[in-house]
């Protein structure tokens, strides 16, 4: 008999759906797999769309995002650690205090400080 493989055609689509797509995919809290998955699509046909620079591609990849500058997020007093009861205090901007009482402590505090600042 005759072997007969199955077409598989690929599917196009009008600019106008991917601009909506990909406006979809832009709203805060949505992911492009929620998108993909509520027009019948596979994710990385939205990805592709969202490098192309026919759609903003290149803006999206070289754009900021808006940032607002508060106050420093530490305050820091310290004393000089000269015997076993001393202590630098660490003020973070919203109310926690951090206590150390020997170098190595106050290091590893201002290292992760330094990581998330």
């Amino acid at each position: 008999m005759f072997d007969h493989k199955p077409v598989r055609k690929r599917r196009s689509y009008s600019r106008a759906f991917k601009l909506q797509v990909l406006a979809e995919t832009r709203e805060p809290f949505v992911s492009v797999a929620e998108v993909a998955r509520r027009h019948g699509m596979n994710a990385n046909v939205i990805f592709n769309w969202l490098r192309d620079p026919r759609f903003g591609g290149d803006k999206a990849v070289t754009g900021f995002l808006p940032v607002k500058i508060g106050p420093a997020p530490v305050a820091v007093t310290a004393q000089p650690l000269s015997g076993p009861g001393d202590e630098v205090i660490v003020e973070l901007a919203a109310g926690a205090r951090i206590r150390c009482r020997d170098e190595p402590s106050l290091v590893r505090v201002l290292r992760a400080l330094r990581q998330v600042t």
